[in-house]
């Protein structure tokens, strides 16, 4: 391709992606569609304090002395109270919280320490994704029961620990709070879009033009990316705290948009109306998140079941958005899904591009 021959070939895509910026904000099904997106993941971001019990908080207990002070706690109403037989079970279960908690270690001759004039030390774990405020709060709680219990102060010594990709807790629904956005952003904008223009026969008029298919899907996939990347934008101003490796986390949410604007483009393609579009929209939507859901059920369904949700498309998006809120990501948590998902992009971006073409013949 020429120097000049790739300017007309940029031109042309960024009119198309101009004009269809435009379109999309004077379009009310696709401000519906963002406002929607936008409170699900509200709703995401607050559902797991809306669904938990009020009741004391919790503590998690590795106590290899079975100490007095262990059987006292079991006896307090003030605090809700679980046992481990090792430190890293502990840990483990503590990093599957979606609310501040504390992991404590009790030592194992603490029944036979002397008491001196000094706070007792305790070593405690919490969560590094909860705010200080938050933290400091839980620490003034525990000391003055400890204390009460005890009849003497106690202080805690308190060590951050991180997330880990595969744990069950808070990243859990906010993931999916963020596949949810990417999905519903990068598949619905476009398609709408795209029915208004064959209405219009815009479409036709842009294949007589000097676009041809292929400009126009490069130019429909540029756009739904800026609107599906402003809207996780968006999103992650509520979460910001969580995401840890924030490149981790926009690459994932780039590759997955393609991917769901991908499937976006084939919806408008395949449908003349929007009623047609909001129906099968809504059932391509079920192949999408369900295996997402399947993927969590390790307890229920046999492991190579697992393993095959765990590679759709969705679901391997969903995972690099777990793994870039914890605090490390070995390559296996994030490189082979980001692969799956630049193979489905490309294999419906050609098929789109195709089918564009041929119903232009």
């Amino acid at each position: 391709m020429t120097k000049s021959k790739l300017h007309d070939t940029l031109r042309i895509i960024l009119a198309i992606t101009l004009k269809d910026l435009i379109d999309a904000i004077k379009n009310k099904n696709i401000i519906t569609i963002i406002i929607t997106s936008l409170f699900v993941v509200v709703v995401y971001k607050y559902l797991p304090g809306f669904l938990s019990e009020e009741g004391p908080p919790k503590l998690l207990v590795y106590d290899p002395g079975d100490s007095a002070l262990l059987s006292d706690l079991f006896d307090s109403p003030a605090v809700d109270i679980y046992t481990y037989e090792s430190e890293e079970d502990m840990k483990y279960y503590l990093t599957n919280g979606e609310e501040p908690e504390l992991g404590l270690v009790i030592p194992k001759d603490f029944d036979q320490r002397p008491i001196t004039s000094q706070p007792l030390q305790l070593q405690g774990y919490v969560l590094n994704i909860f705010k200080e405020d938050e933290v400091s709060q839980l620490m003034r709680y525990m000391e003055d029961e400890f204390e009460y219990i005890l009849g003497h102060p106690v202080e805690i010594s308190i060590e951050k620990i991180q997330i880990q990709p595969e744990t069950y807790g808070i990243t859990v629904m906010t993931s999916l709070g963020f596949a949810f956005v990417t999905i519903m952003t990068g598949m619905l904008i476009i398609p709408h879009m795209m029915i208004e223009e064959k209405q219009s026969k815009t479409i036709e008029a842009l294949m007589v033009s000097p676009a041809g298919s292929s400009h126009i899907i490069l130019a429909k996939a540029f756009t739904g990316l800026i609107y599906t990347m402003v809207m996780l934008i968006m999103a992650v101003f509520f979460n910001w705290i969580l995401i840890q490796h924030q490149w981790l986390f926009l690459i994932g949410g780039f590759i997955g948009g393609l991917f769901a604007i991908s499937i976006g483009i084939l919806l408008g393609i395949l449908m003349d109306t929007r009623q047609q579009l909001i129906l099968w929209a809504w059932v391509g939507l079920i192949p999408l998140f369900i295996p997402m859901m399947l993927s969590l059920m390790d307890d229920l369904f046999p492991e190579r079941i697992v393993k095959i949700f765990q590679w759709f498309p969705s679901t391997a998006m969903f995972r690099v958005f777990r793994t870039s809120m914890a605090g490390s990501t070995p390559l296996q948590f994030w490189a082979p899904q980001l692969a799956v998902l630049i193979t489905s992009s490309v294999v419906l971006l050609l098929i789109d591009a195709w089918l564009v073409y041929r119903s232009t013949r």
